[in-house]
């Protein structure tokens, strides 16, 4: 017994959604939970749910369980919504015809990239399977004999495979995961005494497999027009208008933890985007890779850092792009921070507003810094740092944000829960989850 989504939801999500799955073997019913709640209960093909993940795009779980006449549960399938992926990821399903026969395995792949795969391949017991549309039949199998059917996607990135077993005594597999889950204490001492503090989704203690401090990943949103008005205060900074650490003012020249990193997103959409079916489609922003800080490299990169391709000037989408921008930041098991540059005019065309970028990257302990380029309140983003008219302010955006990063130690933490559902014993003075 199987269960499988075929609707995958990338990227931020909210509102109704039609979640259709594939069902191997003969249950009594496909239960949906919706954040442990039951939503929906099927009993027959097409095995199609109808969920609405709300007004915000919120961190949410949605489970599919096949059970039994008794209820019992045979089989499941999780799909986490506004919460890291593992990105790329690829999965075999198996179709069965109305007497329980294997006849065919598909292919189901799932990424945020806009490139596909080069080449998908299927080996059933070591021998090659032409596939159609990721889609190939299978021969006729002796049902007494254990076959491994194994996948492999292969792209730019490098390759995704995939493994399962049909026929004889199946086994369930069982996975062990581990969740890195930020914390915050104001002396690193006490990292210990705070990871000791971690509750479940029930209040329950949680065991730690180890902390670590680490790099440090920094992502920055900016506009075309909020990124140039950034550089404009800092040239003053650089000796004839260029980055040069060795010259530079002290302040551009102050390190990040060691072994950090900085991806930029620009908040312009790339032209295409990725189609997921269903008329649905994932929007995808024009961002750098990850990379690496020497010293005083996090300012230099701000100063000469451009998109890769060419970027459409049309109204940006602040909020979504900082959105995307937390969802990547909580996925990463390292210390964490987004900050987001905006102006006081600046237009946003985001489906999201600030407010609920805000909850969400409360909800996944992100911590997200607001600087602005102009001597008004950016608008629907909470308490705002001026940037642009001192160096005391730059001093002051610089030493805020490596404080908060050396604050921040990730505890480890066996088990499938998602991030969003850890808290804090409310009696623990040792430290808080990190936000």
């Amino acid at each position: 017994m199987r269960v499988v989504f075929l609707t995958l939801l990338l990227g931020l999500v909210a509102g109704p959604h039609t979640l259709e799955l594939a069902v191997e073997g003969s249950p009594a019913a496909i239960e949906i939970l919706f954040d442990g709640v039951p939503v929906s209960r099927l009993i027959r093909p097409p095995w199609i749910a109808h969920v609405d993940f709300g007004e915000d795009p919120m961190p949410r779980e949605v489970v599919a369980r096949a059970v039994d006449e008794n209820g019992r549960e045979l089989a499941r399938a999780v799909q986490r919504v506004n919460l890291p992926h593992d990105d790329p990821s690829l999965e075999i399903v198996v179709e069965r015809d109305d007497r329980g026969t294997e006849i065919a395995a598909r292919l189901v792949w799932q990424s945020t990239d806009l490139k596909q795969p080069r080449a998908f391949s299927l080996k059933l017991d070591g021998k090659p399977l032409p596939l159609v549309d990721r889609r190939a039949a299978l021969p006729r199998l002796a049902t007494d004999v254990v076959h491994l059917l194994e996948a492999s996607a292969t792209s730019e990135v490098g390759q995704r495979s995939a493994a399962l077993v049909i026929g004889g005594a199946f086994g369930e597999r069982v996975a062990t995961e581990l969740v890195g889950v930020p914390l915050r204490t104001e002396d690193r001492r006490l990292a210990a005494a705070a990871a000791s503090c971690l509750t479940g989704p029930n209040g329950e203690p949680v065991a730690t497999h180890g902390l670590e401090a680490g790099g440090a990943e920094v992502y920055l949103v900016a506009s075309v027009e909020s990124r140039h008005a950034l550089r404009r205060a800092m040239t003053p900074r650089f000796p004839s208008g260029r980055a040069g650490a060795g010259a530079a003012a002290p302040i551009l020249r102050q390190p990040l933890p060691k072994l950090s990193r900085a991806t930029f997103f620009w908040p312009e959409l790339v032209a295409e985007a990725r189609q997921l079916g269903d008329g649905r489609r994932a929007d995808v922003f024009h961002h750098s890779p990850a990379m690496e800080l020497s010293t005083g490299g996090f300012w230099e990169r701000i100063y000469t850092e451009e998109p890769a391709a060419a970027v459409r000037r049309i109204a940006p989408r602040m909020a979504d792009a900082t959105g995307v921008a937390v969802l990547a930041a909580a996925g990463t098991g390292r210390r964490r921070a987004v900050i987001v540059v905006v102006g006081d005019r600046e237009a946003d065309a985001s489906q999201y507003g600030p407010e609920q970028i805000r909850r969400l990257a409360r909800g996944l302990h992100v911590p997200l810094h607001v600087w602005t380029v102009s001597d008004t309140p950016a608008p629907g983003w909470g308490p705002a740092r001026a940037v642009t008219n001192s160096v005391r302010e730059l001093r002051e955006a610089h030493w805020a944000l490596r404080a908060d990063l050396d604050q921040q130690t990730i505890a480890w933490v066996e088990g499938t829960t998602p991030l969003h559902r850890y808290s804090m014993r409310p009696d623990c003075t040792a430290g808080a989850l990190a936000q």
